[in-house]
């Protein structure tokens, strides 16, 4: 049967007036409509005809689907692409705050660089887009995570097949330890002492009492938890009659976006257990620390100051945060594997472990300092035979010291245990103008202890 022809298309106008409308069929046969955004008819024409043109390549095989899609997305607006970014987020399950503030970033750069369509998103010129920012105040590690969203709005219009390859793949961002304007600092074993007494003592702020804020601060500084995870925590999260007893994180408030469980310390755990007693009936869903502030840092700044511990020092801050670094950092000084430190801190890689969170105090560089071999202290140390001046020199050792020990049948050396020669043949050698007794017989001689440096002496 012979295949009905489709021609070259036709325009109309809604109610006579308004733009022009252009309708064909592509190469699937599929009627297709769309506006011509005119009211030239010729220009119309023009446009149809072009939709004819790519129709007939696609069924010749001149021209692919992909490239059309590229070509349609290329046209449309860089914010529709954020838009369609940002329900892609909220799908795949990326917590709200996240995905407002990687929209919002992306957003932004987009809006100060004036960057309206795919064609003008390049490494340069966000870049300069980034460059702009930091003279604006922001700080480089602002600007890598503007970089970082950026990066990854990229990186999901490759994967959605909305650009044909990555525009930002050469994108980078200068050192952001270069400009550290909020380091962290790691407390000292007295200073978490004072705080978590300063808690206890204390009245209740931002509706926390001082003993349910001591006890949030312990279970911080000894499982490394962030705020945003210790808010997430139920009844059901611990098992306090395990051995040993856990805390679990639940994937869906994990940074790390899967489900861990942490060992709680003994006396931490009995705590948490003295603490469902005075709360009462225990609902599995109910979270045992209450509401936990947004702004955690004011509430430990105000047990700080009870305590008497400074906030801020010259090695950084100590905020709500930084009682997460403490934990790393006690993980590594109490001798912990690194790769047992990764686990438990729940990092991707160990050089995030410990290049960031591992916070070393003076004292402790002092003391790494200290076990180094002390050159001033004189030892006798074996020298290995190596055929050569070395062979020369143990065997002028080894002569003086059995020339010390004696014409007894025995040969002792650096007091390794004594071998019996008694019975047996023996002949004298000369150790540079020593007598040294040593055994006859058809193996070669062989002198030393365990080293077992067979030499010819005759």
């Amino acid at each position: 049967m012979k295949q009905r022809s489709h021609g070259t298309g036709s325009l109309y106008r809604r109610s006579g007036r308004g733009p022009w409308r252009a309708c064909w069929f592509d190469h699937g046969g599929i009627r297709r409509e769309r506006s011509t955004r005119t009211t030239d008819r010729a220009l119309a024409q023009r446009i149809l005809a072009e939709h004819v043109r790519r129709a007939l390549e696609h069924k010749s095989g001149l021209r692919d689907a992909r490239t059309d899609r590229l070509a349609e997305h290329a046209k449309r607006p860089l914010l529709e692409h954020v838009d369609d970014w940002a329900a892609d987020l909220h799908a795949r399950g990326v917590t709200p705050k996240h995905a407002a503030m990687s929209v919002a970033r992306v957003r932004r750069v987009l809006e100060v660089g004036k960057l309206v369509a795919w064609a003008d998103v390049t490494a340069a010129a966000v870049t300069r887009v980034l460059a702009e920012l930091r003279d604006g105040g922001l700080s480089l590690r602002s600007l890598h995570h503007y970089a970082r969203a950026l990066t990854c709005f990229a990186r999901w219009a490759v994967a959605d097949r909305r650009v044909a390859e990555n525009p930002l793949a050469g994108l980078a961002v200068r050192n952001v330890q270069t400009d550290v304007r909020h380091a962290r600092r790691a407390l000292t074993d007295d200073e978490l002492r004072r705080l978590l007494h300063a808690a206890e003592a204390g009245p209740v702020f931002y509706g926390m009492p001082g003993e349910v804020r001591a006890l949030v601060y312990r279970l911080a500084v000894e499982t490394g938890l962030r705020l945003s995870e210790l808010r997430s925590l139920t009844w059901a999260s611990f098992d306090l009659g395990g051995t040993p007893p856990t805390v679990t994180v639940s994937a869906a408030y994990a940074k790390s976006r899967r489900t861990d469980s942490l060992p709680l310390k003994h006396a931490t755990a009995a705590l948490l257990a003295h603490h469902a007693t005075i709360v009462g009936p225990v609902d599995p869903q109910y979270r045992p620390f209450g509401k936990l502030p947004d702004k955690a840092s004011k509430m430990i700044r105000v047990d700080l100051a009870a305590a008497g511990v400074p906030y801020r020092t010259p090695d950084g801050v100590a905020d709500f945060h930084s009682l997460r670094h403490t934990c790393i950092s006690n993980l590594a000084r109490s001798g912990v594997a690194p790769k047992v430190a990764q686990q438990l801190a729940r990092h991707s890689t160990i050089a995030l472990t410990l290049d960031r969170y591992t916070h070393v105090v003076v004292g402790d560089l002092a003391t790494a300092v200290e076990r180094l071999p002390d050159l001033d202290r004189r030892e006798s140390v074996a020298l290995a035979a190596t055929g050569t001046d070395d062979r020369q020199r143990f065997c002028q050792q080894l002569g003086r010291e059995t020339v010390q020990s004696g014409a007894t049948g025995r040969v002792t050396r650096g007091g390794t245990k004594n071998r019996e020669i008694a019975g047996i043949p023996e002949k004298n050698a000369v150790f540079a103008g020593e007598t040294a007794t040593r055994r006859g017989g058809f193996e070669p001689p062989t002198f030393g202890s365990v080293d077992r440096c067979s030499i010819q002496l005759s």
